[in-house]
């Protein structure tokens, strides 16, 4: 039996005894390692009926439908957390993650800095926030160089990167009563 199997086998058997507790998320996460989307998704949605505001519920929640590239239901999921939990490395992470790949570049600086600043030695925050900062600067120096250019020059409209916002998409609750978590999570 191998060290993730037992895992999944303990909580299981937790759960069993307690299907409201709290062994949802590492039940879920051990599901989730082991790319059992339907079964993680399945428990944590009979967990956070019980516990809505379980932030590592909910971070699970959010990294399932990561894995399986709904970027929109994650950032959802995460974003009204993120100013909450500032110091929580696992959802700083993910949602820099998620945005960076929705192209929120903003909100992926500043969650990769609430990880380099809890965990100075990251050094894929580092490296984002390298990378991010140095993208900021080359399109504000574009804008400046293109605004000052001749106007025998053909204008080239540069649009700057989309930046998505929890108003645009909504935040969870209303996800769960406009989409009902337990019948979308498969």
């Amino acid at each position: 039996m191998t060290k993730t199997t037992a895992l999944l086998a303990k909580y299981i058997g937790l759960f069993e005894k307690n299907p409201t507790g709290q062994v949802v998320a590492p039940l879920a996460e051990t599901y989730r390692k082991l790319g059992m989307y339907k079964e993680a998704m399945d428990v944590l949605k009979k967990g956070l009926r019980h516990h809505p505001h379980y932030v590592l519920g909910l971070i699970v929640l959010a990294h399932c439908h990561f894995d399986q590239g709904h970027l929109e239901q994650a950032y959802r999921i995460l974003s009204p957390l993120v100013h909450q939990e500032q110091d929580n490395l696992m959802l700083q992470k993910l949602f820099a993650q998620i945005s960076y790949k929705l192209y929120a570049y903003n909100e992926a600086l500043t969650a990769y800095k609430n990880v380099l600043f809890v965990n100075p030695s990251d050094e894929e925050a580092k490296n984002k926030i390298k990378e991010l900062e140095e993208q900021e600067q080359n399109y504000y120096a574009y804008m400046k160089s293109s605004s000052s250019s001749s106007e025998s020059q053909q204008s080239v409209e540069v649009i700057p990167p989309k930046k998505i916002t929890i108003e645009e998409i909504g935040d969870w609750k209303s996800l769960e009563k406009q989409e009902k978590i337990p019948e979308t999570i498969s």
